[in-house]
């Protein structure tokens, strides 16, 4: 869990996208003895914002299933739960 304290819902979807990316981006090695045996990990990401008379859990709860939608979407990508239906 990140938490931006002051962003908007939109301003938190663009950090995400930023990380999925840098993620991505990024080969790590295996083994220290053979650093050309890499791999590389994608992320998916869910995103809330706090609205007022929240809970923990019902930012929790909606940021989950921006994430579940993210990754029935085809995973490595950032999902707010604005788009979520």
């Amino acid at each position: 869990m990140v938490v931006l304290h002051g962003a908007s819902l939109r301003q938190g979807l663009k950090k995400a996208r930023t990380i999925c990316k840098e993620v991505a981006g990024v080969r790590y090695a295996i083994d220290e003895q053979h650093p050309h045996e890499t791999i590389a990990f994608t992320v998916s990401i869910g995103v809330s914002a706090l609205q007022h008379g929240d809970t923990v859990e019902d930012v929790i709860k909606r940021a989950d299933q921006a994430l579940y939608a993210a990754k029935r979407q085809g995973k490595y990508r950032a999902v707010s739960e604005a788009q979520v239906a």
